[in-house]
């Protein structure tokens, strides 16, 4: 029988694995193969879900015991067993994630303040921003999870992909000022509209014009594309449900509130409180810092 108020496991069917908050403190136990340690569920879960959790800077991997676990709960897992070295060694920084809950709301993008990269990139560099988020999270360019070497790609994949649009777009644009700029260049092109007092355009120039707003309008389409996939991943990795239009709440987030949502999962992956961000490095923040999976 599961817990009150712990959520139904078919929520969680397609979540595999969750980065939870790191333990606090969690105290030094002896290497055996008896060990325990105590956990603080980090949200109400279900029976059967995995999160990984830190002792003594070396990761593993919990499982949430029968009946399911609430928010708050304390229980006690076996630590696997491993030598003495390797509780010594190095472990990576792990990040410190929320999980069942988003970190801050989609509105809080001036939280760090208005210069903070991250603000600046969702307006100026949207899609510079995602891909960052993509890595952390090992997507690849179209928002599909992969290994961490597949995704080790989609930084670069994306940044390419900006720079074709920003190139086509240019051009397209310094074509279309060209066009408008000799109204006598024409002279048997123009498309008349049988009004004298309007201001008549060639055909060359309408064309272009359809062309650049075109250009613009699928690559707008594809920048929502990828948002809204990402989010969804995210959502079903920490367990972050639906607040409003449930069953397309993503979708309506990314193409209506698009700055906002891309800041908010760039937050929300990356702890800007414990790490500085970084507006050219691959997910976004220092070299030491690895992807949150």
């Amino acid at each position: 029988m599961m817990s009150a108020g712990v959520p139904d496991r078919a929520a969680y069917d397609n979540v595999s694995t969750a980065v939870a908050e790191p333990i606090e403190t969690v105290e030094r136990v002896a290497v055996a193969t008896n060990a325990m340690v105590e956990i603080e569920a980090p949200a109400s879960l279900p029976e059967g879900y995995t999160f990984d959790a830190e002792a003594n800077g070396r990761p593993f991997t919990v499982t949430v015991p029968p009946g399911g676990v609430e928010k708050g709960q304390k229980f006690r897992v076996p630590l696997p067993s491993v030598s003495m070295d390797s509780l010594n060694i190095n472990a990576p920084e792990r990040s410190n994630i929320p999980v069942g809950h988003w970190r801050d709301d989609l509105c809080d993008c001036f939280r760090f303040g208005a210069l903070h990269p991250v603000c600046w990139m969702a307006y100026c560099f949207p899609t510079i921003l995602a891909s960052q988020v993509m890595t952390r999270m090992s997507l690849n360019w179209l928002g599909g999870p992969v290994s961490a070497a597949e995704a080790a790609s989609t930084f670069k994949k994306l940044l390419i992909l900006f720079f074709i649009y920003w190139i086509i777009g240019s051009t397209l644009s310094a074509a279309l000022i060209t066009s408008k700029g000799d109204p006598h260049e024409h002279d048997n092109d123009f498309d008349w509209d049988g009004d004298e007092n309007q201001p008549v355009q060639s055909k060359t120039t309408i064309g272009l014009t359809e062309y650049h707003n075109l250009w613009h309008f699928v690559f707008v389409l594809f920048g929502v594309f990828i948002a809204t996939r990402t989010r969804y991943n995210i959502r079903e990795r920490y367990a972050i449900p639906e607040q409003n239009c449930r069953g397309c709440e993503d979708v309506c987030c990314s193409c209506f509130c698009h700055c906002c949502v891309l800041a908010q999962m760039a937050r929300h992956t990356g702890d800007y409180e414990a790490h500085t961000a970084m507006c050219c490095t691959e997910n976004g923040l220092p070299s030491h810092v690895p992807n949150v999976v």
